[in-house]
């Protein structure tokens, strides 16, 4: 479903109700700046389990689940089925092509031939990171507060900041690191400084580096939108799980498991810079 670029739009949600589909409209108020466009990807009732977007080096996005790689905007046939048998915790590909994926037991590279090997040892843990293919792996155990590092040039696993509350998600540009951290994003930089960003009303599921110094995030109740003006607003009032970047756009998982695709997000660092600002 496709939107018109108004500030304020109106979508009509289908929900599922009692094993029938009804027809409801919601008013969902969606801030939309000139020049990018709202589409609809998967209803709530399409996948019960979870599953991933994410942006591969040559542009194109992928959809990840149950060990299948889809291309989301061809449909072509699987890229390749992943060597385990459960959906990975979380997945990411590095300019050569090489892929990094976990699950409870290791962090797993496979490369072009689909040769798989393990990397990193788990603990039982499910694994979430990201990584700098010149220099390291930033990563943590779901559900924990201490950031690790892994240097490819010296092998070593360093425990590099402790916070207070439990990681939520991480992302990583150049050699700076970005934590959602209770209700808090902080950047950790090159010489392990640690800046607070900004605060959100309630816990910070998720977050995505916008470009320009602009952070997309996610609670349980919104979406939200933070720069380096300073300035800070609500995209959506709908709780979100999952941000993916991919070029220009934005894929995005809500909490009910349902997802979008906003384009042209550059638009909104526009909106920033021209004070349009809807207050939070």
């Amino acid at each position: 479903m496709k939107c018109n670029n108004t500030t304020l739009i109106v979508l009509l949600i289908l929900v599922v109700s009692c094993g029938r589909r009804k027809e409801t409209s919601h008013e969902l108020k969606c801030l939309l700046p000139n020049g990018a466009k709202y589409e609809q990807l998967f209803s709530t009732s399409k996948f019960v389990t979870p599953y991933l977007f994410r942006a591969l080096p040559n542009g194109n996005t992928v959809f990840v689940h149950d060990g299948l790689c889809i291309d989301v905007e061809n449909t072509t046939p699987a890229i390749y089925k992943l060597s385990i048998e459960r959906q990975p915790c979380d997945i990411h590909w590095d300019n050569c092509g090489i892929c990094l994926f976990s699950d409870s037991i290791y962090i797993y590279s496979i490369d072009v031939t689909g040769e798989k090997e393990e990397f990193i040892k788990a603990n039982k843990q499910n694994i979430k990171f990201e990584f700098n293919i010149r220099t390291g792996l930033y990563y943590y155990y779901k559900g924990d507060s201490i950031l690790y590092y892994f240097s490819y040039k010296y092998h070593e696993f360093i425990p590099i900041y402790v916070a207070n509350e439990v990681i939520n998600d991480l992302k990583i540009e150049e050699n700076d690191c970005y934590l959602a951290v209770g209700n808090e994003v902080i950047l950790i930089n090159r010489e392990n400084e640690i800046y607070p960003l900004f605060k959100a009303n309630s816990t910070i599921n998720a977050l995505e580096l916008g470009g320009n110094g602009s952070i997309f995030y996610g609670t349980n109740k919104l979406m939200g939108y933070f720069d380096n003006n300073r300035n800070q607003f609500t995209i959506m009032q709908k709780g979100t799980k999952a941000l993916q970047r991919s070029g220009n756009s934005l894929y995005v998982i809500f909490c009910d498991n349902s997802s979008a695709r906003i384009d042209s997000i550059s638009s909104y660092k526009m909106l920033s810079d021209s004070l349009l600002i809807i207050k939070q």
